[in-house]
């Protein structure tokens, strides 16, 4: 059931855990973001998992296989969100249009533990896709403890900047993808926002689909793969 998102220089397939895994998908404006994500959301399709995906700038509103909730001229609301995906196995995508920015914080503050709360009773949505992270996680985000458990998975962070992004939940990556100009640089601002040593990174430039993962773990176990 891993989900394959590229394939090594050497051949090998490069392949994520469907569960107990967190994603960051970062790099330069333009990059090719969106068309990983994409990607990943549609092999996630294939295999029957759900998620919802938090969309600030209306990005995902034309996405087959996901219902959109909120529109430009009215807000989401948490409840609504909710019992869409208890009823339904449908996906969702989160439109946060009507949502003025500077809500946005607040407003995934009461989101994400309503989403973590129904997931522990159902176990659904499998994955939350969080589009421009740091629109709703902003490093000063904070909420209290108690209301997130003390491991969160199953999470997809996309921004082009790492750094801005609250680091308690960057902290909980397991796999970080670069994808840009300078992926080097990228995984550099990752790792001093969450207080770890940067990875030796191929320095050759990137040519167009080619990313670089960096697969987290203890040091004994991490690996860096252009793919």
């Amino acid at each position: 059931h891993e989900i394959v998102v590229g394939t090594r220089d050497d051949g090998q397939e490069i392949r994520i855990k469907p569960y107990g895994t967190n994603v960051l998908v970062t790099g330069t404006s333009g990059s090719g973001k969106s068309t990983f994500a994409t990607s990943f959301l549609e092999r996630l399709i294939e295999q029957d998992y759900q998620f919802c995906i938090i969309d600030p700038e209306g990005d995902y509103q034309n996405f087959e296989g996901a219902m959109v909730l909120g529109e430009v001229a009215r807000a989401p609301l948490v409840d609504e969100v909710c019992a869409f995906l208890e009823k339904s196995m449908q996906n969702a995508v989160i439109n946060l249009l009507g949502v003025a920015i500077d809500h946005r914080p607040a407003f995934f503050k009461e989101l994400l533990p309503a989403l973590l709360k129904l997931r522990l009773q159902t176990g659904r949505p499998h994955w939350i896709v969080i589009d421009e992270t740091h629109h709703v996680l902003p490093s000063d985000w904070a909420t209290a403890s108690a209301a997130l458990p003390q491991e969160l998975h199953g999470l997809m962070l996309i921004t082009v900047h790492p750094d801005r992004v609250a680091p308690a939940i960057l902290a909980s990556t397991d796999t970080v993808i670069a994808i840009g100009d300078s992926p080097g640089e990228t995984i550099k601002t990752f790792s001093k926002t969450i207080g770890h040593k940067a990875p030796r990174v191929p320095s050759e430039k990137l040519q167009p689909g080619e990313a670089i993962a960096w697969q987290m773990g203890p040091p004994c176990r991490r690996h860096c793969w252009r793919g």
